[in-house]
């Protein structure tokens, strides 16, 4: 029997952003941006989506969505750096 592996989606976040910081928590509609990708995640039908934040804002904000949120640390910039620890946090699944 061939075994399934699932598939996790991580939505990085950061509210130190060089361009527009806060820009996660900055209300687009009503609500916060993050809350908004989120959604359009979870429309690609795949059940395991995650919002990876340094900050307990974020995770707040996506927890009270109904969302699910994984803390990093903020010296995780580097996109290796960053999967590594969400891969550590979500076993068994595929990270797209």
């Amino acid at each position: 029997m061939k075994r399934k592996n699932k598939i996790a989606i991580f939505i990085p976040a950061r509210m130190e952003s060089t361009r527009l910081p806060g820009k996660p928590l900055a209300i687009i509609n009503g609500k916060p941006m993050i809350i908004h990708v989120l959604e359009r995640a979870k429309e690609s039908g795949i059940s395991d989506v995650y919002v990876a934040c340094a900050e307990k804002e974020i995770a707040t904000a996506v927890e009270a969505a109904g969302g699910k949120a994984i803390l990093t640390k903020p010296s995780h910039l580097a996109r290796t750096e960053f999967l590594r620890h969400c891969k550590k946090q979500v076993r068994n699944m595929n990270i797209l």
